[in-house]
């Protein structure tokens, strides 16, 4: 591949990098702290770019047309942005063991004051699921997330949880009772409602559970992702 097509290929993932860093985008991939380094390395490959177009070295030997084909995911994505996990992923990873629920517990802190709670979903599962709920007894929370069901006609506000980045995502979600009808899948909602009493405490079946008294339709946050 000549070193014009070489450079090509180093411009387009680098701006592809410097995109995702500069805008929200990133956000659907990686955790927000990533941000930074992927414009570096961003402006990296542009560096090396422009290294091979005015580097005194002659071409390399060509390349079969396949490696043409290196271009077309970048052009793609520099044209199209993908949406981020949404419900079918997570009804169908639905069951996946959350990630060390010893440790989240150990994290837990008492519930600020204020009615209703702001709570982030996975927050709210672990507090029900393997503190017993002892913590959301008598108060009101808020839980913001997208929709999904489950086979029965159940429906959940729902998050994903990423340790880094969007592979390894797992899905956190917390059915809603009480609400007269369920929204469109991957519709984003704020939820506000009480803690169903026993609901999803380990080693008793069924997901935590919210008792709605309130269901807004919203905007997706910033941030998809937990």
């Amino acid at each position: 591949m000549k070193r014009e097509a070489q450079a090509l290929l180093l411009v387009l993932v680098g701006a592809f990098a410097i995109r995702l860093g500069w805008t929200d985008e990133h956000l659907i991939y990686v955790r927000d702290w990533v941000r930074w380094p992927l414009i570096a390395a961003g402006l990296v490959l542009l560096a090396l770019a422009a290294g091979l177009v005015f580097s005194p070295h002659g071409d390399t030997e060509p390349a079969p047309r396949t490696a043409w084909l290196l271009f077309a995911p970048f052009v793609v994505l520099l044209l199209v942005s993908p949406p981020p996990l949404g419900a079918d992923f997570a009804e169908r990873s639905a069951g996946t063991p959350y990630r060390d629920p010893g440790r989240a517990v150990l994290g837990l802190r008492p519930l600020p004051a204020g009615d209703p709670v702001p709570l982030a979903v996975g927050d709210f599962y672990v507090r029900a699921r393997y503190d017993a709920g002892a913590s959301l007894i008598g108060r009101r929370v808020e839980l913001t997330g997208f929709v999904s069901e489950d086979p029965e006609g159940r429906w959940y506000v729902t998050r994903f949880e990423i340790a880094c980045c969007a592979a390894d995502a797992i899905a956190v979600r917390v059915r809603v009772d009480g609400a007269d009808a369920a929204p469109a899948r991957d519709t984003w909602v704020r939820v506000t409602g009480t803690w169903v009493d026993g609901s999803g405490v380990a080693r008793r079946s069924g997901s935590p559970a919210v008792e709605a008294d309130a269901v807004e339709e919203i905007e997706m946050p910033r941030n998809p992702y937990e």
